[in-house]
């Protein structure tokens, strides 16, 4: 019977270090299915990234960079020699942003309105009444610029 109970204890004593080991094993799955799960997480945040620089690139003109807008985005000079080389043709801003291919409701476009005529004086409304519609001034001599 003592040799039962000595058994007995080898194998509890056994059972209670697979035990050990198992609980050991378990948190070294746990941490590692952290681990992977946070490199799946941040693979995905680059892959996104990747694919939202390839659709910005692919979104733009061929031999165009990519451009952010803004009073050096090409659009202002563009503006300018409009209304350079059709001297006293008038111009209103939806048909501006229509022969320059951008979309109607363009903030650079209108930046680049004020700019030729706040500030260049480049540019005058037609009429006061007709808000939106601009064409270039008239030299003092009466014709074009």
């Amino acid at each position: 019977m003592s040799n039962d109970l000595l058994l007995y204890e080898e194998l509890l004593a056994k059972e209670i270090k697979a035990a050990a080991a198992l609980a050991a094993a378990e948190a070294a799955m746990q941490q590692a299915k952290k681990t992977l799960d946070g490199i799946q997480a941040e693979r995905l945040a680059v892959r996104t990234r990747l694919a939202n620089s390839l659709a910005d690139k692919r979104e733009a003109p061929p031999n165009e960079p990519v451009q952010s807008g803004g009073a050096d985005s090409g659009i202002a000079p563009r503006v300018r020699a409009l209304f350079q080389n059709n001297p006293g043709k008038p111009f209103a801003i939806p048909e501006i942003c229509d022969l320059l291919g951008v979309p109607r409701v363009n903030k650079t476009v209108r930046s680049a309105i004020f700019q030729l005529y706040h500030h260049d004086k480049l540019i005058e409304p037609v009429t006061p009444r007709k808000a939106g519609v601009y064409q270039a001034v008239r030299k003092a001599g009466g014709g074009p610029m």
